[in-house]
């Protein structure tokens, strides 16, 4: 999936089981605001301004922990649903954006 067409179809955002590798090890759980969930990049492609300041903050934590090297999404073949998560947060500037970051 590399073409910007493709990639703002996905919808990337729901409930993901994560463990933990290194300094914080564990299970936990990437939580995104149910306003995202389900929901395609295209259509979300204001949700800064839509978002409750709670909903921003979880948002940005849960952004904030796929960027990990460490984190890990059980049955993520290929590591996409992470690669998918990691691009949409860039994509919705919930994270700051790689100097290669192409939207």
């Amino acid at each position: 999936m590399t073409r910007p067409e493709e990639r703002a179809k996905i919808a990337p955002f729901k409930s993901y089981d994560i463990t933990v590798l290194g300094g914080k090890r564990g299970v936990s759980k990437l939580e995104f605001p149910a306003s995202l969930q389900g929901k395609s990049l295209n259509d979300l492609k204001n949700v800064r301004q839509i978002l409750s300041e709670s909903e921003l903050t979880l948002a940005e934590e849960s952004c904030d922990k796929i960027k990990d090297s460490g984190v890990q999404i059980p049955n993520d073949t290929g590591r996409n649903n992470k690669y998918r998560l990691k691009y949409a947060c860039q994509f919705l500037e919930l994270t700051p954006r790689e100097n290669n970051f192409k939207p």
